[in-house]
C-alpha cells in the first residue's frame, strides 16, 4: 500500500495547485470570450468550500481525514528508555507516582477531598499537621509570595521551584497549579516534566486564554491538544501524573448562565474523555448548578470555594468530589497580619499576640516533621 503523503507534502502540493489555479484564472480572465464574472464565481466557491471545511474540522476534529491531521507529538521521553538513562529521575517519578495514586484515590473516595491552598513550606506543614490529606499549590498565592499578581506572570521555573518546596516539606500529595500550561501543546511536555521532577502529584490546567477583552476561552479542540500532550508526556515518562482539568466557562460567560452551563458540560465531558482525572469548575457556587454538573459530567467534579459556596458537608451531599480554596487561606492570613499591624500603636496594641501561635508550638511543629 502506498504511504500517505505528509502534511508538509500536501501543503506544498496545495501551494503549487494554488499557483496553477491563479495562472489558469489569469488566462481565463485575459480571454475576451469568457465572462470574467465566472472566474470570480469559481474563486469564491473554492474559498467558501475551504473556509466551511476548516470550520467543520474545528467543531468536529474527528471528521478530519487522517492524512490532514498533524503528526502526533512525540513525548520528551519517547525516544529513549528512562530506566537506563536517568536512574535518579526514575526514582523521583516512582516516588511521585505513589502520591499521584493517593491523590486519585482521595478524589474517588466517598468523602469529599478538601484541599487548602498553600504558598510556602510553612503553610503546607501547618495544613498537613491539621489533618488535611492533600494540598493544593495555589498559583495566585505563590505569585503573591514572589510579589507578583496572578495570571501566569511567574515563570514555569518559579512555579516548579515553589511547588518542589511544598512537596518536599510534607508527606501528603501536593497538586501543582499549571495555569494555562506555560505555553501551547508543544510546550506542555516541559511543564509536566518540571512538576513531576518537583514532586507534584498532579496539576491544574485551565482553558482560559488572553484575548482582546482581557480573557476568553480556548477553543475546545485547541485545549484538547494540550491535554493530549499531557497524556503523551505521562506515557513517555511512565508517570501517573494527575490532571485536574479546569473549566473557566462560568467565570467568563457571566451574562448567559444557561449557555454557560451547556458549554461547561460539553467541555467537562470532552476533557474527561481526553484523560482528565477531575473536572474543576471556577466561578460557580450555587447548589443547583453544581448538582447538575455532578449529574451530567462523566468525571469527579471539583468546586472552587468562595464566600457563598455551600458548606463542605453540603458539597459532599451534592456529590462534589473535591473542593479547593485558591489564595483564600493566604488572604485570611494577610488580613490578620494587617489588623495586627494597624492596631499595634493602640493602647492594647499587643492583644493579638495573645491569640497567636506560640513560639514553642511553632518550633515543635517544625521539629515534628
Amino acid at each position: 500500500m502506498p504511504e500517505k503523503p505528509s502534511l508538509d507534502t500536501l501543503n506544498a502540493e496545495l501551494e503549487r495547485a494554488g499557483k496553477m489555479l491563479d495562472g489558469c484564472a489569469t488566462m481565463i480572465r485575459d480571454n475576451p470570450e469568457i465572462d470574467s464574472a465566472n472566474v470570480r464565481n469559481i474563486a469564491e466557491a473554492l474559498l467558501a468550500v475551504h473556509e466551511i471545511t476548516s470550520e467543520i474540522y474545528k467543531v468536529r476534529p474527528d471528521l478530519m481525514p487522517d492524512f490532514l491531521k498533524p503528526e502526533p507529538m512525540k513525548s520528551l521521553y519517547a525516544e529513549f528508555e528512562v530506566n537506563r538513562t536517568y536512574p535518579s529521575l526514575v526514582e523521583r517519578i516512582e516516588a511521585t507516582n505513589k502520591k499521584s495514586r493517593r491523590l486519585r484515590e482521595l478524589v474517588l473516595a466517598p468523602e469529599i477531598l478538601v484541599m487548602p491552598g498553600a504558598w510556602d513550606p510553612l503553610s503546607a506543614i501547618l495544613f498537613e499537621r491539621l489533618g488535611f490529606q492533600a494540598i493544593q499549590a495555589g498559583s495566585a498565592a505563590i505569585a503573591a509570595m514572589w510579589g507578583l499578581p496572578d495570571g501566569e506572570i511567574i515563570s514555569r521555573e518559579q512555579a516548579a521551584q515553589a511547588t518542589a518546596a511544598l512537596a518536599d516539606a510534607v508527606a501528603v500529595p501536593v497538586n501543582a497549579d499549571g495555569e494555562r500550561g506555560y505555553g501551547g501543546p508543544e510546550e506542555i511536555a516541559a511543564t509536566v516534566v518540571a512538576f513531576v521532577e518537583a514532586g507534584a502529584a498532579g496539576m491544574n490546567l485551565e482553558d482560559s486564554i488572553p484575548d482582546s477583552e482581557g480573557r476568553g476561552l480556548a477553543p475546545i479542540s485547541e485545549h484538547l491538544e494540550k491535554i493530549a500532550a499531557v497524556m503523551e508526556t505521562k506515557r513517555g515518562m511512565g508517570s501517573k501524573f494527575f490532571l485536574n482539568a479546569r473549566v473557566d466557562v462560568f467565570a467568563i460567560m457571566r451574562d448567559d448562565p444557561k449557555a454557560a452551563l451547556a458549554e461547561a458540560i460539553t467541555r467537562g465531558n470532552a476533557y474527561a474523555g481526553a484523560g482528565g482525572d477531575c473536572i474543576f469548575y471556577l466561578g460557580v457556587s450555587d447548589r443547583e448548578t453544581l448538582a447538575t454538573l455532578v449529574e451530567e459530567v462523566a468525571a469527579p467534579i471539583s468546586a472552587f470555594a468562595v464566600a457563598d459556596t455551600p458548606s463542605v458537608a453540603e458539597l459532599q451531599g451534592i456529590g462534589v468530589a473535591r473542593v479547593s480554596y485558591g489564595s483564600a487561606f493566604q488572604r485570611a492570613a494577610l488580613a490578620a497580619l494587617k489588623r495586627f499591624a494597624e492596631q499595634i500603636r493602640e493602647p492594647d496594641g499587643h492583644a493579638m499576640m495573645r491569640q497567636a501561635m506560640s513560639s514553642r508550638e511553632l518550633q515543635e511543629m517544625l521539629r515534628g516533621r
